[in-house]
């Protein structure tokens, strides 16, 4: 129990850090954020602070950030659309960003303490397990450019199985990396933190990749406005984004109905 607790907090941090990162750009840019909730409705309680409502909701998992984005026709100056193609990059890039410097801050921990040596790869090739505590933001770093690469070998693998296969059995959704990160915080302390570190740094190359729905589909369309040099439609983006965020909700029904089968009722 207490593994799934760490898990179920670690995770949930995990998307808190996420919009964080976009709430902070935001508020810098002063766009309107109109509010920053831990958790998704219905809302619990709340305060309102220089016109930002924090709330804590009931459902106690991730957060929410609601950004005022305007009309692209005729946008508002505290709205997203009426800010430079530079602030509105930042600020969609920096949910990601947060994400992936919370792992990066996992893994100096992990090389100062000493990284858990069983959970690395093979093809991650011979990586020192423990470093002095002034050498691990380095190795941290070179860490991370091996996962990266990893990453992206394993995503052509997926793409491939999935487009010419329909196979989703690499696929882990919502459940199974639950149970994933509950089995290693039962281990230890370091094994949970090593997923963790995992998890939001996949989050991160996920959300960065230019897929509709997500930051980088979002990124993807600013940067084709920037080199026409003419605004995509709103309605045509939204029409889009929704179009691929419901085929992303069926995969995910999938994927989440296979991992409660192998995670859950295996035998």
């Amino acid at each position: 129990m207490l593994g799934f607790i760490l898990a179920f907090i670690s995770l949930s941090l995990t998307l808190i850090i996420h919009e964080w990162g976009h709430f902070l750009f935001a508020r810098k840019f002063k766009v309107r954020v109109d509010e920053f909730g831990i958790g998704y409705p219905p809302r619990l309680f709340s305060i309102k602070k220089n016109g930002v409502v924090y709330s804590v909701n009931a459902i106690p998992f991730g957060a929410l950030t609601s950004i005022y984005e305007g009309d692209k026709k005729n946008p508002e100056n505290d709205s997203f659309y009426a800010q430079s193609f530079l602030k509105k990059f930042l600020i969609l890039f920096a949910g990601p960003l947060f994400n992936f410097l919370l792992a990066y801050f996992i893994f100096i921990l992990l090389f100062t303490v000493g990284m858990p040596q069983n959970l690395i790869p093979e093809s991650f090739g011979a990586i020192p397990l423990k470093v002095p505590f002034y050498l691990a933001p380095i190795k941290a770093l070179e860490f991370l450019g091996v996962l990266l690469r990893e990453t992206f070998i394993g995503l052509g693998r997926l793409a491939v199985n999935f487009f010419l296969r329909l196979d989703i059995s690499e696929l882990v959704g919502p459940v199974g990396i639950m149970a994933i990160s509950s089995k290693a915080f039962t281990m230890n302390i370091k094994y949970g933190l090593y997923i963790l570190g995992i998890i939001s740094f996949g989050f991160a190359t996920f959300n960065w990749l230019p897929i509709p729905a997500l930051d980088g589909g979002r990124i993807l369309f600013l940067l084709i406005e920037k080199i026409q040099r003419k605004e995509v439609s709103q309605a045509t983006e939204n029409a889009i984004n929704n179009f691929v965020f419901i085929l992303l909700l069926i995969l995910m029904l999938f994927v989440t109905i296979k991992d409660v089968r192998f995670f859950i009722f295996k035998d």
